[in-house]
């Protein structure tokens, strides 16, 4: 099951701190530094209550936009927020948007040193991996090809190539081959080199993968695209708007986003809360160190007359006489 960048991000502030965020809907338009909504309208209370914090679009004219709130920036008889950098036009009417206070969406005008969660998400994803079978078109009776390395780059490192697939039958199932296969590890063409090939007419059969989530985004949540570094997704690798979506679980995506936020938030607090903050950090590292996907398997073990079988979650593999077990850990 795929999940966005907006309800990622949105759960990751929740665990974070529930009280650091939250949305409103704009009750009439702006100016290109103010944000008007009554949400945010209070009888009495502090003016810099949102001091520090971010107000971020996700749709309308300025969706994607996000920038710094201003000192003091909160009108509390009015409920309009002033912004430190103007957005590129007057904030629009009935539009949702959200207050950030500890991170903003993303890097933004005024604060481009603060990551924010949309880089956090965007680097988990390079250490998260998950299958993938790329489709192999048979050429009659060919022992050897070419591994695709133009077309997925991060088949470079060739230990991420796990299995061998046999063409589907017509139960529509997937199966390891029971043919001998290896890699020649060439440095300009790696190939892969099986004991007997396929016919052409049982095109096609699969080369199963451990992929980096970053690589492939489900683009506005409409089509799962390839993204390498010569081809982003808007300038970004992983996430870039709201609406994309990934592969990746999303209890590993918080796990990891959770232990770099803390890691960044732990040394910020004043010593009298500092030891919480780290028992919060501990915590979640331990959780992170757990997300099995984060590790690739053994090198190729379809090889070694092993079986890749998933077993509560981590990869093991089986020899054929079934006694003994080997696990990545």
């Amino acid at each position: 099951m795929s999940v966005s960048f907006k309800v990622a991000r949105r759960r990751l502030a929740d665990i974070i701190e529930p009280r650091s965020w939250g949305t409103g809907t704009t009750t009439s338009a702006g100016t290109t530094t103010t944000v008007v909504s009554t949400d945010f309208k209070m009888v009495s209370g502090d003016t810099r209550g949102l001091d520090a914090g971010w107000v971020y679009f996700g749709t309308g004219t300025l969706a994607g936009q996000c920038r710094p709130i201003q000192i003091g920036g909160l009108d509390i008889d009015t409920g309009t927020i002033t912004v430190a950098n103007p957005f590129t036009t007057t904030t629009p009417d009935a539009t949702e948007f959200e207050v950030h206070l500890r991170y903003p969406v993303k890097r933004c005008p005024g604060t481009p040193t603060v990551a924010g969660y949309l880089e956090i998400f965007n680097d988990a994803m390079t250490r998260l991996w998950g299958w993938d079978d790329l489709t192999v078109v048979s050429v009659d009776n060919q022992t050897e090809y070419p591994i695709p390395i133009t077309t997925y780059p991060f088949l470079e490192e060739t230990e991420r190539v796990i299995d061998v697939l046999d063409p589907e039958g017509t139960d529509g199932v997937r199966h390891s081959t029971s043919q001998t296969w290896s890699i020649h590890d060439d440095a300009e063409l790696p190939v892969i080199v099986l004991s007997d090939g396929y016919s052409a007419a049982t095109t096609p059969w699969y080369l199963r993968v451990a992929r980096p989530s970053w690589t492939r985004i489900k683009v506005a949540g409409v089509t799962w695209t390839e993204v390498t570094q010569a081809a982003l997704n808007v300038g970004q690798a992983g996430f870039a708007i709201d609406t994309d979506e990934t592969h990746a679980r999303m209890r590993d995506l918080l796990a990891m986003g959770i232990t770099e936020s803390m890691n960044h938030l732990g040394m910020k607090q004043p010593s009298m809360e500092a030891n919480e903050w780290e028992a919060r950090r501990l915590y979640w590292a331990n959780v992170a160190g757990q997300c099995k996907f984060r590790r690739l398997p053994r090198r190729n073990i379809s090889r070694q007359g092993m079986k890749p079988v998933m077993v509560g979650g981590g990869i093991m593999g089986r020899g054929s006489n079934g006694g003994s077990f080997w696990r990545n850990l």
